[in-house]
């Protein structure tokens, strides 16, 4: 995993040791490239979901007490309100530079860096290939009420921003 992955908070201007809130599963080799690239910080990492990413980097900023030194989530919209308060240095990852304009923020201050996809699974002992749901729109059919089933979008960010979606632009 290539060293920029990780956001750098306004705190990790600071030296000692940190917290690195992360959603991400390859967090060892994160807090590493991040310790390597921001000399005299010392990461440690507090591993969970995005959403409490988020909340454990907005609550840290309103108690004035910022542990974190760098952060990553996996919910886009968490970076436009990070921008907005200010607590992002700018930071596009390495890997990120050559991305299409639409990943990367304007101003530099984030970039996407991996995509999610939500898929339509289904069990071919009680479906047959050629009846299966092609859209998530196909799951609106009533055939399909009480049959199907998903992540919980409290927990998972992906979850949340596909039922999100799937709201939008179905109903």
């Amino acid at each position: 995993m290539p060293p920029g992955l990780l956001l750098p908070l306004q705190s990790s201007r600071l030296t000692g040791s940190g917290a690195a809130h992360l959603a991400i599963p390859w967090w060892k080799t994160a807090a590493k490239a991040f310790e390597a690239k921001y000399s005299g910080i010392t990461v440690r990492v507090e591993r969970t979901g995005a959403e409490r990413v988020f909340q454990r980097i907005g609550q840290e900023i309103f108690e004035q007490h910022a542990r974190g030194r760098c952060g990553q989530s996996s919910d886009a919209a968490h970076f436009i309100v990070w921008k907005r308060d200010g607590i992002l240095l700018p930071y596009v990852p390495e890997m990120s530079r050559n991305n299409p304009s639409e990943h990367r923020d304007v101003d530099g201050q984030f970039a996407s860096f991996r995509v999610w996809l939500s898929i339509i699974a289904y069990n071919s002992s009680l479906v047959k290939p050629r009846e299966r749901p092609k859209s998530f729109a196909d799951l609106l059919d009533p055939k399909w009420k009480g049959k199907n089933r998903q992540g919980s979008s409290g927990y998972s960010g992906t979850i949340m921003t596909a039922t999100y979606q799937m709201q939008r632009d179905l109903g």
